[in-house]
């Protein structure tokens, strides 16, 4: 129901709506929403439906020492920006490349001392391997890893230094707090519907516009490894107390519950 979503394709969501999916979402008797955001999407096309915003859960990252595949000995003095997940335009892998260039370009420094790194599946994006290797040609600091999975998904998540998602449209994406889980700061934008991350000093803010990433991206150069050490130790605090599975189970057993003794199931 989030509106870039919605907007996508609307003649044939306005039939399937019309036909069977206004009826179910009327009956239903609760919904289980993932954020806040997908609340308010929910509440403004079911106006008399209860909802309960319940994250998923996930472990905190068990720490590694194995370093993924992708590594280099090179990279061990760089700050690793990792870009990891679907490659899709409503991503924002493309504004990450143009900000990246720009910012190589105009300051020496931060391309000698930072590697940004892309891992995950291609969907659609036909120019995405164009787009890297110009930034390895040009300033010799990006890659494309494909994707990751198992101990490979683990040691690349962990390699990172800073965890960047310029999305324009989420749920709630899983990769965030799967870096958050390992310790890992994230860039991000406010479409990642993962407020609590700027509330708690976890996550820096941009924008979806190649120029405002840049900006963060200069933000995130400008840590010290107290910053990081800081964030690192937060984010795993956060991940252990409202994502984890006793405070997420508690919220499911919760709306059960209501279920339950709605009256045209008693």
């Amino acid at each position: 129901m989030e509106k870039w979503i919605v907007a996508r394709s609307p003649v044939k969501k306005w039939m399937v709506s019309k036909i069977y999916q206004n009826r179910f979402l009327k009956r239903a008797s609760a919904f289980h929403i993932l954020t806040k955001k997908e609340k308010t999407d929910v509440d403004s096309m079911v106006r008399h439906g209860a909802s309960m915003v319940i994250p998923n859960f996930l472990p905190l990252a068990t720490p590694t020492t194995d370093k993924p595949q992708w590594w280099e000995e090179e990279f061990q003095n760089k700050r690793i920006y990792l870009f990891f997940g679907r490659i899709h335009e409503k991503k924002g892998w493309r504004e990450l490349c143009e900000a990246w260039d720009l910012l190589c370009k105009t300051d020496a420094e931060f391309a000698a001392r930072s590697q940004l790194v892309f891992c995950g599946w291609l969907d659609g994006s036909e120019d995405f391997h164009m787009h890297v290797e110009a930034l390895r040609l040009a300033h010799g600091n990006a890659c494309y890893a494909g994707p990751q999975f198992g101990g490979d998904k683990a040691a690349s998540i962990q390699a990172a230094t800073v965890f960047v998602l310029p999305s324009k449209s989420e749920g709630l994406p899983m990769g965030v707090l799967e870096a958050w889980a390992a310790g890992i700061p994230v860039l991000m934008t406010a479409a990642c519907n993962l407020s609590i991350g700027f509330d708690e000093g976890i996550a820096l803010e941009i924008g979806e516009s190649s120029e405002k990433i840049l900006t963060g991206l200069r933000v995130a150069d400008s840590w010290s490894q107290v910053d990081i050490d800081r964030m690192s130790s937060a984010s795993r605090n956060i991940i252990r107390k409202q994502f984890s599975a006793d405070s997420v189970s508690a919220k499911v057993h919760d709306l059960y519950e209501y279920v339950l003794k709605d009256a045209r199931f008693s």
